[in-house]
């Protein structure tokens, strides 16, 4: 059976905000979530361009990587209650605009916290992808 990781930033009040959407999700396989700046991320990802922390990633037991939009289409796969939505995906007018709404959503991912009313993250989200080749930002 595929299972997924789905690697998140705890420092960024939206990206706690999507992991915990998703907790109170039932999926149709298994799921688990990582610190992007964990030791995880670092092992996985270093020596990598992978820009876990400013994209979302989703990698599988298989050794795939999924990454932004790529992920997110893997994410909407696995949730039972907007599986369909990801079959639609297959369609490429619905696959483009899922795709611009995504890269919207994931540019501004500080300014969506302020809108739900969440924890300033202080310009973090805004300022570039995480290092995982270096220890988290203090």
């Amino acid at each position: 059976m595929r299972t997924y990781t789905i690697f998140y930033d705890p420092r960024c009040a939206f990206c706690a905000w999507c992991r915990a959407w998703l907790e109170r999700r039932s999926f149709l396989t298994e799921v688990t979530f990582a610190d992007c700046h964990g030791e995880l991320a670092r092992k996985t990802f270093a020596g990598t361009d992978v820009a876990v922390g400013r994209r979302l990633v989703v990698t599988s037991n298989e050794g795939e990587v999924f990454e932004s939009e790529a992920a997110f289409h893997v994410v909407l796969s696995f949730l039972t209650e907007w599986h369909e939505f990801g079959q639609l995906l297959q369609i490429p007018v619905v696959h483009f605009f899922a795709d611009v709404a995504f890269d919207w959503i994931e540019q501004n991912r500080e300014f969506l916290g302020a809108f739900l009313r969440l924890p300033n993250c202080e310009g973090h989200c805004e300022s570039r992808a995480l290092s995982v080749a270096t220890p988290p930002y203090r």
